[in-house]
């Protein structure tokens, strides 16, 4: 049988969850492109049609959800090039029309991505050999605002979110070196969430309803770390600890996915790998 994507596009979408999982902020975003690939792995070595379906079948629902969480980063300027070599790959898994032209768009939209951020990275080296030629020092340090809280990380990314198998979401929330607990406020209700951090860039970081119903005088918050690791530690308790959240606040994508979610639940499909296992 024929190879399930072309030999550059998968080495680009190996190349994407590489960068992805290497960043302790986006890992989680990585998963779901992981384990795509190693159902399209397990696709290639399988030895009956069957089989090769159903891991088809496994590998585009994990590039879907891939896609569904960078489409929200790329809304912010994030991962746009990346998004691309996604959908180029899910345009060829599914047999699209389009799916070479959308391969060969996404190549030189990537190509020209990691060819900007390599200039930028040797423009900041040339800065700083040309500082030292003149001065006889080496180019000073960043400001220490910048390296405490970055402010546009802050807004672009307000928070991330994770969950346990106890039935724990914990969202997390870079704040000021500087911010103390009368900086916060974190209200609990049912089913809503509000979060105030004084010098934060968004006021409120969060005021939504959540996807999910929360037992909110079990939940509680705290400040951990230190200067550009301090950190806001929301913790709640799921109201039912078994079920698997399909998103944090109640908006358009995460209906979505919580009624595709229950929607395989009610086919009663078995067997579902999560995106983390190996």
């Amino acid at each position: 049988m024929s190879d399930p994507l072309p030999l550059d596009l998968w080495r680009r979408l190996q190349g994407v969850a590489t960068e992805m999982a290497s960043d302790k902020f986006w890992r989680d975003m990585a998963r779901p492109i992981q384990a795509s690939l190693r159902y399209l792995k397990d696709e290639v070595e399988a030895m009956d049609s069957v089989s090769r379906k159903e891991y088809r079948k496994q590998a585009v629902l994990s590039l879907e959800a891939a896609e569904g969480e960078m489409a929200k980063a790329a809304e912010n300027g994030l991962f746009v090039s990346e998004l691309s070599v996604v959908r180029a790959a899910l345009k060829a898994l599914r047999g699209d029309a389009g799916a070479d032209q959308a391969a060969q768009a996404a190549a030189g939209e990537h190509d020209s991505a990691v060819a900007a951020r390599a200039e930028q990275k040797a423009g900041q080296q040339q800065r700083e050999q040309i500082f030292q030629e003149i001065t006889g020092s080496p180019a000073p340090p960043p400001p220490a605002v910048a390296a405490g809280f970055d402010q546009v990380t802050a807004r672009e990314t307000p928070f991330t979110w994770t969950q346990d198998d106890e039935g724990t979401v914990t969202v997390l929330i870079a704040v000021p070196p500087e911010c103390k607990k009368s900086d916060v406020s974190v209200v609990f209700a049912k089913e809503h969430l509000k979060v105030s951090v004084g010098g934060h860039p968004l006021q409120p970081v969060i005021d939504a309803d959540l996807l999910y119903g929360i037992i909110s005088g079990d939940s509680s918050w705290a400040l951990e770390g230190s200067g550009s690791k301090r950190k806001l530690v929301v913790s709640m308790e799921k109201s039912q600890a078994e079920l698997q959240w399909e998103g944090l606040v109640d908006n358009d994508e995460g209906r979505k996915k919580k009624d595709l979610s229950s929607l395989v639940a009610g086919m009663g499909v078995d067997g579902m790998k999560k995106w983390g296992e190996d």
